[in-house]
C-alpha cells in the first residue's frame, strides 16, 4: 500500500470511528476500549496476537508515532 492510499484510508477510518461514537453516544475512551478488545481478539484468532501486543507496547511507549514497525 502506498503512502497516499494509507493516508486516505486513515481519514476514512477516522470518519467511521467518529460516526460510530456519535451513533452509540459513547465516549472516545470507552469506544477505544471496545475496539482494542476486539482487535486483540481478532489478532489472537488469526495467530498474530504476539505481534499485536508488540505493536501496542511500541505504540504506548512513544509519542504519536508516524509509523509502527513489527520485527
Amino acid at each position: 500500500m502506498d503512502d497516499q492510499k494509507l493516508i486516505k484510508m486513515s481519514y476514512e477510518v477516522d470518519n467511521i470511528l467518529a460516526a460510530t461514537c456519535n451513533k452509540y453516544e459513547i465516549s472516545a475512551l470507552s469506544f477505544s476500549a471496545v475496539m482494542l478488545a476486539r482487535l486483540l481478539k481478532l489478532n489472537e484468532e488469526i495467530g498474530s496476537g504476539d505481534d499485536f501486543r508488540k505493536l501496542m507496547l511500541q505504540a504506548s511507549s512513544t509519542e504519536a508515532p508516524d509509523s509502527i514497525t513489527i520485527q
